[in-house]
């Protein structure tokens, strides 16, 4: 907890802290997007009041709280442009795939009772999918590089039983875009070439040079 205090647990995926700064933002796995001002900061626990990191929760406009990555954007001189991706990139009986991306240029300031995120972004390539890692390219605000994983919406009746064969997901793979996520283009599968001309169903049942080894 940062030296904080807390009376809930959750499991953070990722984390984004601000350079300079005392802000950083947590990717929850299923409890979505916090921020706290302070997090340097430590609790004395010979007081009764919590000197360490206060958090907020802010993605109270996202459809779902899976959250899989958090990035910062290196290129943002005031570190106010986060992007967030949804689905959670393991395989578990708990877990949940995900939307799309967010991104917010106002990641500091709550206005209008929201911090100005927009999105889902990608649905058409990244809905029923987890999201593991988002990379903003350094002195390229407008290049995105993302992840995405098989992910698994809820697991069987057996223990480590899961179904990764989403009906209808998309391929999944490093995907890129080069119009600050308007458009995106899968560049990546693990393989030499990519696989789409095989189904996703037949990458997840590792029939092809993609599938995960």
């Amino acid at each position: 907890n940062f030296g904080g205090r807390t009376l809930d647990g959750g499991m953070a995926k990722d984390c984004a802290p601000s350079p300079g700064e005392c802000y950083m933002w947590i990717a929850n796995s299923s409890g979505g997007v916090w921020m706290t001002r302070n997090a340097l900061d430590t609790d004395n626990p010979a007081t009764e009041a919590n000197e360490g990191p206060r958090w907020e929760y802010v993605s109270h406009t996202f459809e779902h709280n899976a959250i899989g990555a958090i990035e910062l954007d290196p290129n943002d001189p005031d570190q106010n442009t986060v992007w967030a991706g949804t689905g959670e990139f393991n395989a578990c009986a708990v877990c949940e795939i995900g939307v799309g991306l967010y991104v917010t240029t106002s990641a500091k300031s709550k206005s209008n009772g929201t911090y100005g995120w927009q999105g889902p972004l990608g649905e058409k390539h990244f809905f029923g999918r987890g999201i593991g890692d988002i990379q903003v390219k350094p002195g390229d605000s407008d290049t995105i590089f993302v992840a995405s994983g098989r992910a698994v919406r809820g697991g069987s009746n057996t223990a480590g039983g899961a179904d990764a064969l989403t009906p209808g997901a998309p391929h999944f793979g490093v995907w890129r875009s080069q119009n600050r996520g308007r458009t995106w283009e899968l560049v990546n599968q693990g393989a030499n070439a990519l696989c789409t001309a095989s189904t996703p169903h037949a990458v997840s049942l590792n029939q092809t040079a993609c599938s995960a080894r």
